[in-house]
């Protein structure tokens, strides 16, 4: 049967155990802490359901570069600038109206 006693460096007994309440907080703020979700992220979600035409073309051009197909040197930078432009627009107005 196991002893509830804490024992020091020297093993001698130094009585029962007890809860520090200190610890028994932090646990309540980490489990408080689990609990919240950033709504951003569903939110990113939702509004690249709107942005699907600008998506579809930045994957269209990503396509090209990755095959080779377009010009030396060429990216999909602007594509990928208006697909993040399209997004957070949603998202800044969702959240906004959330805050209000």
């Amino acid at each position: 049967m196991a002893s509830d006693n804490v024992k020091d460096l020297t093993g001698r007994d130094q009585g029962p155990e007890e809860d520090d309440p200190e610890e028994e907080e932090e646990e309540e703020e980490e489990e408080e802490e689990e609990e919240l979700v950033d709504p951003i992220e569903e939110t990113k979600e939702k509004c690249s359901e709107g942005c699907v035409d600008i998506k579809k073309k930045l994957d269209d051009c990503t396509d090209m570069v990755n095959e080779n197909r377009g010009r030396p040197g060429e990216n999909c930078a602007d594509e990928l600038y208006a697909y993040i432009h399209c997004v957070d627009a949603c998202v800044s107005r969702v959240l906004l109206k959330k805050l209000k």
